[in-house]
C-alpha cells in the first residue's frame, strides 16, 4: 500500500542520527505506555509495525497481532465491543473491548481467531 503521509528525514551526521533514534524510541515508549495504562493486554493491528514497538509491547506483556485485514478487524471490533483506534491520542480505556481468550488456531496463516466464547472465521 502507498503511504498516506509523505515525510522526509535527512540525517547529515552522527549527532542527528542519535537524535532521530532517541525521538523514535521516545515515541514508541509513549505509545506503549498509553496502551499499558488502558489495561489492554492484546493489540490487534491492520498493518505491521516497527520491531522496536513489538519488542516494547512484549516487554510490557502485551500481545500483538498484526496484518489483520480490514474486514476481520471490523468483525473483531463488533464482536468484542472495541473501537478501532487510528491515532495515538484516541487510545483510551473506554475504547477497549472484551473477550475471554485470544488464541491462534492455525500456524502461519490466520484462518480463524478464537476470542473465548466468540469465534471469527474467514
Amino acid at each position: 500500500p502507498k503511504p498516506k503521509v509523505k515525510h522526509s528525514l535527512l540525517v547529515r551526521n552522527e549527532k542527528e542520527y542519535f537524535e532521530a533514534s532517541q525521538y523514535e524510541e521516545d515515541f514508541f515508549n509513549g505509545i506503549v505506555e498509553d496502551i499499558k495504562v488502558t489495561g489492554a493486554n492484546v493489540v490487534i493491528c491492520q498493518w505491521g509495525f516497527d520491531e522496536e514497538a513489538g519488542f516494547l509491547l512484549m516487554e510490557k506483556e502485551i500481545s500483538a497481532i498484526t496484518w489483520i485485514d480490514g474486514k476481520t478487524l471490523e468483525m473483531i471490533s463488533l464482536s468484542t465491543g472495541a473501537e478501532i483506534v487510528c491515532r495515538r491520542e484516541d487510545i483510551k480505556n473506554a475504547r477497549l473491548g472484551e473477550c475471554g481468550e485470544v488464541q491462534e488456531l492455525n500456524d502461519f496463516v490466520l484462518d480463524s481467531l478464537d476470542l473465548g466464547e466468540l469465534s471469527l472465521t474467514k
